[in-house]
């Protein structure tokens, strides 16, 4: 079992714990991690700090390519500093989520490949993962962040926020792919309609640019993925002016729409975008607009 925690000076970390009955549980110590050999991930650190680190989780699969039994630890580091460039938007959440691919011996975590973010919307947060077979995981996320609890449903409806659609996870290449597992009755477009708030599109990005845009049904805009093409392309999105940037090579895009929330995935699941957007009083999203360059 891992459990994140901070250290005396303030720093996350991760700790082991040992059971044989699932009742009793033995202290084993800190994670410790080998970054001698480590490749990097798609965020600046090889291992990410902040003051935090909550919700670890930690499954091994095998990598459907390589054949490797890869540990995959998740964790969520709290206290990063947002890291911008022109083709990347990073830490950009009051609160972070991401992965580190290599293999645990003992408390020694050796890193093959390094931190990236699991998801890079404007909400998504402490995911759990189970193993579902020995190449693939079912993940649920939370669709909201720690303190953000001024959401409009919470005055209307006395709840706030959700829970994203299962994933199934896997590993291609030491990079994990998320696939949303909705039903085939969205995916084939028996309730894909302008009455149900429920949108689901799915298509090929190849090098040609492309502009999504989620509208309601009163002209309102909710979102914008813009795909930009070219020698380095892009994934752009931008929610109500919030624009998170993914540097995104060539492969399949998912979107799918639920009322208010609203998940991507990119580049054949290697990428993924989770946020919340609200429609006007007596609105709902009911188209996604594709217009191709």
């Amino acid at each position: 079992m891992v459990i994140g925690a901070q250290r005396e000076d303030e720093t996350g970390t991760v700790v082991l714990y040992h059971s044989d009955d699932l009742h009793n549980w033995n202290f084993v110590g800190e994670l410790e991690f080998d970054t001698t050999n480590a490749a990097p991930g798609t965020a600046p650190d090889l291992v990410p700090g902040g003051y935090m680190w909550e919700c670890p989780n930690l499954i091994t699969l095998r990598d459907a390519v390589t054949g490797e039994d890869l540990d995959i630890l998740i964790i969520c580091p709290q206290g990063l500093e947002p890291v911008t460039t022109d083709t990347a938007t990073h830490y950009a959440s009051s609160d972070q989520c991401g992965y580190i691919v290599g293999k645990l011996d003992g408390t020694r975590f050796t890193v093959l490949r390094g931190f990236s973010e699991l998801d890079h919307g404007q909400q998504f947060y402490a995911p759990q993962i189970t193993g579902f077979s020995e190449t693939s995981g079912l993940l649920l996320g939370w669709m909201g962040l720690p303190g953000q609890d001024d959401t409009p449903s919470v005055a209307a409806e006395g709840w706030v926020h959700s829970l994203t659609v299962p994933r199934r996870v896997e590993v291609h290449n030491h990079v994990l792919r998320q696939t949303l597992i909705v039903p085939e009755s969205v995916r084939n477009g028996e309730i894909n309609h302008m009455d149900s708030g429920i949108l689901w599109h799915s298509e090929r990005l190849d090098g040609h640019e492309t502009t999504l845009v989620i509208t309601g049904s009163q002209g309102t805009i909710g979102a914008t993925i813009h795909y930009l093409s070219g020698a380095d392309p892009v994934l752009e999105i931008d929610v109500a002016g919030d624009v998170r940037r993914v540097p995104c090579p060539p492969g399949e895009l998912t979107v799918f729409v639920d009322r208010s929330a609203v998940e991507v995935t990119a580049a054949d699941g290697a990428i993924a975008a989770s946020f919340v957007t609200f429609p006007n009083v007596n609105e709902i999203w009911s188209t996604i607009a594709r217009n191709c360059d």
